[in-house]
């Protein structure tokens, strides 16, 4: 009945890692400073184990990491720990991306003046916008195109900002094509005319001597004085042209009077006399010619 005994301690260890899952890739959006604060992503894994059933999960960056830029890529890592310290995790990448439109401000309505063809070529307007994105420069473009043709009118002209994302935003101004060219003229060379009877002048129209051209449109042609004026010495005349726009100018020329009428003159009749006594001749008495002329008499 005699009995002997020994002990010994057995001691189980858990060795084995958890099990995790993380969720697939993910596309994150910046914010207007192109930034992303990195949230916490725990909820996205699933994880078990053969023992603990309250693990400790961990994430790498940490929640509220901040990172920036459009296409920027960052690996996120969450890992799972027993109560043995056995560690397991996974990964999945986080791409950002930039879905905010720029900012553009067009400028004021322009105003262009047309060529002697009476036409614009379109000018380069992009340097005029202000544009801002939250990311990265823009490119600005145009439509119509620079060097596109216009003549008189009101036109309006888009100006676009995209960013690299292909995010656009649109502003629009009026462009005012105008004339302000004034026609070409030549007046005619000094014209000379001759005085009527009466020793005056009346101006005829002139209108139809001037040469005049403009690059837009028909003129006008206004003399001054006006035909039909009358004028007893020489006269300067002075046209004013005018295109449809309210373009003038003008130029100018003599008119030069001439007298060529001959004066008229009357003699006394015939007279006939008997000579003074003791001499051979006579003093005798007539009346003085009567001359007359259509301006002045110089001299008898």
């Amino acid at each position: 009945g005699n009995e002997s005994s020994c002990s010994f301690e057995v001691t189980v260890t858990d060795d084995e890692m958890p099990e995790i899952a993380c969720a697939g890739d993910l596309v994150e959006f910046v914010d207007e400073n192109c930034a992303f604060e990195i949230p916490d992503y725990l909820s996205q894994a699933t994880a078990s184990d053969n023992c603990d059933t309250a693990l400790d999960f961990a994430q790498v960056p940490a929640p509220g990491t901040v990172i920036n830029g459009s296409g920027t890529t960052q690996e996120i890592t969450i890992s799972a720990t027993d109560d043995a310290g056995n560690v397991n995790s996974c990964s999945f990448m986080i791409t950002l991306d930039d879905v905010i439109a720029p900012s553009i401000e067009c400028p004021e309505d322009q105003t262009e003046y047309v060529d002697e063809n009476c036409l614009i070529a379109l000018p380069d307007y992009t340097g005029f916008a202000i544009a801002m994105d939250n990311c990265t420069a823009t490119v600005i473009t145009q439509e119509p195109a620079i060097g596109t043709e216009f003549s008189l009118g009101t036109y309006e002209v888009t100006l676009t900002a995209t960013d690299p994302d292909g995010n656009q935003t649109t502003c629009t101004f009026n462009v005012n094509v105008e004339d302000n060219t004034a026609p070409i003229v030549a007046c005619p060379e000094d014209q000379v005319e001759s005085f009527t009877g009466t020793c005056e002048f009346e101006l005829i129209d002139y209108t139809g001597l001037v040469e005049a051209s403009d690059n837009c449109s028909d003129v006008t042609i206004e003399q001054f004085p006006a035909p039909g004026t009358i004028i007893t010495e020489n006269q300067e005349i002075i046209m004013v042209i005018q295109d449809a726009y309210g373009n003038a100018t003008s130029c100018n020329f003599n008119v030069i009077l001439e007298d060529i009428t001959n004066p008229e003159i009357v003699c006394s009749a015939n007279i006939s006399v008997e000579n003074d006594l003791g001499i051979c001749g006579a003093i005798v008495t007539y009346d003085a010619p009567i001359a007359t002329d259509n301006c002045t008499v110089a001299d008898v």
